[in-house]
């Protein structure tokens, strides 16, 4: 995620600045530098795909008139609008670093990846019914396929939250993910475009995303998604990648709802360590890992275990009990 981004030394002066003040008075100004932040961390391309008229001005903070804000920022050009979707206006030019975030995220991981397969030592083989070291993530006793025909870009390095007491295991995403024989032909082993379909575009994910956010919030009344993160569609795209059912509504509709029915998940018991799940969100939901547990059932709720019978302590003789122990 980006710290920080550019603003000109002449920006307070820029005529365009001048006229969106008229408009909507100094807090328009402000609210405008705190859209840009949030660009910067959220929506890095610039672009605000999926962001409707109300989740443009949520995000920055304007409190006025609905749809002022939003008027006289196209109106003087900060932000552009084609078919319905906005942009920031020449955000690359002005942000270029912090619009290649995406890029640097991923070289940032593949030299993580190189390193770690040089240190596990992963042979390579040129042979076309043995996969490559680069199609296959390695967990000691668990080899797992990465799916060949998806080229959705991984989600963010940065640890995936989730109920302290849980972590995720080799043997949780075994169950989610089967391994495939290493003998198997690559015709066997990896379905072909028709059988799984093409891979799901940003554009598909955004949309879907959209139909899905009412209803996860009907699942969860008092979780409100302000917008949908360019890194949650990420998530939905490998989600997607790797089963294809997850490209319908109804899929995302039963893993919410399976979710929802784990007490642990509600926030009403507490983890195997005493502590409680801060709260649901549809960021933490739509982490793969996160759903993975969810999917395998991690926290789904299990009977009390059985434990010795309660003391009574009105009839309890220690003595009596050493003597028996004696016997």
């Amino acid at each position: 995620m980006n710290k920080d981004f550019r603003i000109a030394v002449g920006f307070i002066d820029h005529p365009k600045t001048k006229k969106l003040i008229r408009a909507c008075g100094d807090v328009g100004l402000v609210c405008y530098i705190r859209l840009l932040g949030f660009v910067a961390q959220n929506k890095w391309t610039g672009e605000l795909a999926g962001m409707t008229e109300d989740d443009i001005e949520i995000a920055a903070g304007w409190s006025g008139e609905p749809g002022a804000f939003l008027a006289a920022l196209v109106s003087v050009r900060f932000l552009d609008e084609t078919g319905g979707q906005y942009s920031v206006h020449d955000w690359t030019e002005h942000n270029g670093f912090a619009a290649t975030f995406g890029t640097r995220q991923e070289k940032a991981k593949e030299a993580v990846n190189k390193r770690w397969r040089d240190t596990k030592k992963i042979p390579k083989s040129n042979s076309s019914n043995t996969k490559t070291d680069s199609e296959y993530y390695q967990n000691d006793d668990l080899v797992l396929l990465k799916p060949k025909s998806s080229n959705t870009p991984s989600p963010s390095p940065s640890p995936t939250p989730s109920p302290e007491e849980e972590e995720i295991t080799a043997t949780t995403r075994a169950r989610v993910e089967p391994e495939t024989p290493k003998n198997a032909p690559n015709s066997a082993s990896v379905q072909s475009e028709t059988e799984t379909g093409p891979d799901m575009g940003r554009g598909e994910a955004a949309a879907l995303l959209a139909k899905f956010k009412p209803v996860f919030e009907a699942i969860w009344p008092g979780v409100q998604t302000v917008i949908i993160s360019d890194q949650m569609i990420t998530h939905a795209q490998e989600m997607a990648g790797r089963f294809p059912e997850f490209r319908t509504l109804e899929a995302w509709e039963r893993a919410a709802e399976r979710a929802k029915a784990s007490p642990l998940l509600r926030g009403e018991k507490p983890g195997s360590k005493g502590r409680y799940f801060p709260g649901m969100t549809l960021a933490w939901f739509l982490k793969p890992d996160n759903l993975a547990h969810i999917l395998n059932g991690v926290y789904d709720e299990r009977p009390a275990p059985k434990g010795p019978a309660p003391l009574d302590a009105e009839n309890y003789n220690p003595v009596s009990k050493l003597a028996e122990a004696r016997q």
